[in-house]
């Protein structure tokens, strides 16, 4: 729970050889330091599919907090692969319609 996926590109690399959105985690912390944070991280596209590390990880709107329940627990894609592409009708399905809420339906 609260967990970041593996940001190796394969467990058999060295740990200096981080995927795509691994390399956005360091630049984050790097960036911003202890005040580093998953809204930065959520904004980003780390695979450049054209969908946001957040939309794809089942927070949309960027707003889960550690130790807190994320928007969407269904169709979760890895940020670091763009072969995980959602559809336009499958984003259009697991996020709200506006992150302006202040409450997301589910």
């Amino acid at each position: 729970t609260g967990r970041i996926p593996v940001v190796k590109k394969s467990r058999h690399m060295p740990e200096s050889d981080l995927s795509p959105f691994g390399d956005h985690v360091r630049l984050v912390l790097r960036v911003f330091g202890a005040n580093g944070s998953w809204a930065e991280l959520c904004k980003m596209d780390s695979d450049a599919d054209g969908i946001t590390n957040g939309e794809e990880m089942g927070d949309p709107c960027c707003t889960w907090v550690p130790d807190a329940e994320p928007y969407r627990r269904w169709d979760i894609k890895h940020p670091s692969r763009p072969q995980e592409k959602f559809t336009a009708s499958q984003l259009q399905d697991t996020s709200p319609s506006s992150c302006n809420d202040s409450t997301q339906d589910q």
